[in-house]
């Protein structure tokens, strides 16, 4: 048998495999779902600019940064303690088991009142609100992308949507 040398792969290789590749994949998945009609046309949102969704893009980007550094913040020290006090190793490594079987979506109200509270809210406000009778025009243009089986899954029944 030929041995056949290896030769390492170079730094554009290694960026083409890791994010080239599953963009492409994402992509062509993302088409043959909207082809296919299980994601409707998007429908367009009055009040909504670039500037508004630069803005939001960047605070949730400092969002994620803080959360990011709080991680660590909190992170590192307990992980240090961990492994070089026996008593720290007894008593933290049962809560990190404990906590690791919470989902993270159990944390997520506890994140929006922390969040809420320290003002990060700013340009990023959603209002959550019952759909009033001025709503009627936009949710029948909205109900008008939405394929048989979309209605199926969003009301779990089908429904005749031009009432």
């Amino acid at each position: 048998m030929q041995h056949i040398p290896h030769y390492p792969r170079s730094a554009v290789a290694r960026a083409i495999e890791l994010f080239l590749v599953p963009a492409v994949f994402l992509g062509a998945l993302f088409v043959v779902l909207r082809l296919s009609g299980i994601f409707p046309r998007p429908l367009f949102v009055a009040g909504i600019s670039f500037s508004s969704l630069a803005l939001a893009s960047w605070l949730t980007l400092m969002r994620l940064l803080v959360a990011y550094v709080l991680a660590l913040v909190f992170a590192i020290p307990l992980a240090l303690a961990a492994t070089h006090s026996s008593l720290a190793q007894k008593i933290l490594l049962p809560l990190f088991d404990v906590l690791q079987s919470v989902p993270v979506l159990a944390f997520f109200p506890i994140l929006v009142a922390f969040f809420v509270d320290l003002g990060f809210t700013n340009g990023a406000t959603i209002l959550i609100r019952p759909i009033r009778p001025e709503d009627e025009p936009a949710m029948v243009r909205f109900h008008e992308t939405l394929s048989e089986r979309s209605v199926y899954l969003r009301y779990f029944h089908l429904m005749n949507l031009e009432q």
